[in-house]
């Protein structure tokens, strides 16, 4: 029987007509791989040629068009010329941190003092607070620069006028219904803004600041080149769309990452002991590293390693950055238990279309506990922190449901909430808690589509293991950067059969698969590892042959290039209705 919380779904479909046409073009390019492009938008040569052969001069575009632009370098260039005191404020995570680093590296030197304030989560919360405003003020700054929050903040901007101070936001969130009212608002979310590409990170709106003025000032392209790795840290840590100009800026990132990285960025190349540097290091390595010093102490430290200059000073504050991630692991799997404790003991869990669990825990890492539920129940989740009388706390959501709708409804038991449709911060008092429980489920039971319980998992083409050769294998890496809206392509094969001897449990925590597989008439076995499936071994030594879908890695062990088969799920053929494994995401 078919596991009920996972489907198998083809991409939309494309025409044999649209995959002949472009192959006739590309006649170098698997037909499974044009296929790919024409979903993802490439349909004729000339785009073909643009996404392959990205150029920073072409596909960026002018920071000018951007609303506000003129204005902000205008400004700045007065805080230059009077020698004012300029404060930069950013958010405490990847994104923000990383903008950070940049406006600091580079106006520095320009500004007369230059001062750098990053929010305690905990006490202050996200965005621009009262109590930086007020720091900027008791620094006599005339001049806030806000990376990476800012565009909802029209109360504390407002304050922050009131005491003779300027703002520049670069933001890169939706605005609401009132844009604050500031020197200038760099955001091409915002109406009325005419810069083509909306998807940039937060950093990206920076880089696009610091673009800008390197093209008032006639400085050379590489004074906002050298900053092209951190852009493509962010790009990847916030999840953005790696599509149009962040796919340029993430390509030249990454050739920055491999080639000469910044000194701190360069010490986590060392440790990585990998011949480059992709995205998925990014996204699994540093991010969550980074992350870490907001999340369990104060997102300062990780300003400091990524704007440190000596190889001796990056050094000590990455071994305080790996030090404080290795910390947040334990907290997370401490709340990860609780969790499930808590869970267990719910009789009307298994009945129930939401997770809701609470106590009183470290909220910096609330938000990665939800995500970890939601991989493995699969339902709308949030998870909350009880202190001083208030529970604060951080949903997600599962595919196409808006989360922030549901808290919407229920707007009047929260003290606040925030965020999109797939991930919210609220805060509710602790008396309101329970009624809220019950209301909340019993509304997502309600609007929760059937087919929205399901994790789909995404199929690109039916791919034999015989096709992957190695001209395969030279072109298939040319479609990355991968990322959302241009994901590692997912294969399906199928009659596949495991080589005997050859499945083995891996892993310091022993929850993942190795194996080596093959198909009939083509007895070439190809590496396979199942992440997070080790308990799926007992299945897997049945010999019987199984559908499996499958992304391919391509690695290198000492200079070597090393192709592996990473398993994302398989189905036995031997049941007339496919049983399926867990999915992994």
């Amino acid at each position: 029987m078919e596991d009920p919380h996972v489907i198998w779904e083809f991409e939309a479909g494309v025409s044999t007509e649209d995959g002949d046409r472009l192959q006739s073009a590309l006649p170098k390019v698997p037909k499974v791989l044009c296929e790919i492009l024409v979903r993802r938008g490439i349909t004729d040569y000339e785009k073909a040629k643009k996404f392959f052969r990205p150029d920073l001069k072409r596909d960026l575009h002018d920071p000018f068009l951007m609303r506000g632009m003129q204005t902000a370098i205008e400004r700045i260039q007065k805080a230059i010329s009077t020698e004012e005191s300029v404060f930069i404020y950013s958010d405490y995570d990847v994104d923000g941190t990383t903008s950070a680093a940049i406006l600091w590296d580079f106006f520095n030197p320009k500004f007369a003092k230059t001062e750098c304030y990053i929010p305690d989560r905990f006490r202050e919360g996200y965005g621009l607070s009262r109590q930086g405003v007020e720091k900027a003020h008791e620094q006599k700054a005339s001049l806030i620069i806000v990376a990476d929050c800012g565009i909802r903040e029209v109360d504390n901007i407002a304050y922050a006028s009131s005491l003779g101070i300027d703002i520049i936001v670069c933001d890169h969130h939706l605005p609401g219904e009132r844009i604050p009212v500031a020197v200038a608002v760099l955001d091409p979310k915002q109406k009325n803004c005419a810069y083509p590409y909306k998807e940039l990170s937060g950093c990206g709106v920076v880089l696009k600041l610091i673009q800008a003025f390197c093209q008032k000032e006639n400085l050379p392209d590489k004074h906002w080149g050298n900053y092209l790795d951190l852009a493509v840290t962010s790009i990847a840590a916030d999840i953005v769309p790696i599509t149009g100009e962040n796919r340029a800026l993430s390509f030249f990132g990454l050739k920055k990452w491999n080639i000469k990285p910044s000194v701190p960025l360069g010490i986590f190349k060392e440790t990585r002991k990998a011949h480059s540097i992709g995205i998925y290091d990014i996204v699994f390595g540093i991010s969550p590293m980074i992350n870490a010093a907001g999340r369990i102490a104060h997102a300062k430290e990780a300003f400091h390693f990524l704007t440190a200059k000596q190889p001796s000073e990056a050094k000590l504050y990455y071994k305080k950055l790996s030090e404080y991630n290795q910390n947040r692991r334990k907290t997370q799997t401490e709340i990860f238990n609780a969790s499930l404790s808590q869970i267990e003991g719910d009789p009307t869990f298994e009945t129930s279309s939401a997770t809701v669990v609470f106590g009183k825990w470290n909220k910096g890492v609330v938000g990665i506990v939800a995500s970890k539920l939601i991989d493995k129940f699969y339902r709308p989740t949030l998870v909350l922190s009880e202190e001083d009388g208030f529970y604060t706390g951080s949903g997600r959501s599962v595919s196409d449901y808006d989360l922030h709708k549901a808290l919407t409804v229920h707007a009047s038991f929260l003290e606040k909430f925030g965020g999109h449709q797939m991930a919210v911060g609220l805060k509710i008092k602790k008396e309101n808690l329970q009624p809220f429980i019950e209301k909340f489920k019993q509304h997502v039971e309600k609007t929760l589509p059937a087919e929205q319980r399901k994790t789909k998992i995404s199929i690109d083409g039916v791919l034999k293991l015989k096709d992957i050769t190695a001209r395969f294998c030279r072109i298939l890496p040319q479609l990355s950067p991968f990322g959302p809206k241009n994901m590692t392509p997912i294969f399906k094969a199928q009659e596949v059969y495991l080589k005997r001897n050859s499945l083995k449990i891996i892993g310091k925590d022993h929850s993942h698969l190795k194996c080596s597989v093959y198909q009939k008439n083509d007895h070439r076995a190809f590496e396979a590892i199942a992440f997070g499936m080790a308990d799926c071994e007992e299945k897997l030594t049945e010999p019987f042959p199984f559908d499996m879908l499958f992304s391919i890695d391509q690695e290198y062990y000492r200079g070597e290039p090393r192709l592996q088969l990473r398993i994302r799920d398989f189905r036995f053929q031997i049941f007339e209705e496919a049983t399926a494994s867990e999915v992994i995401s």
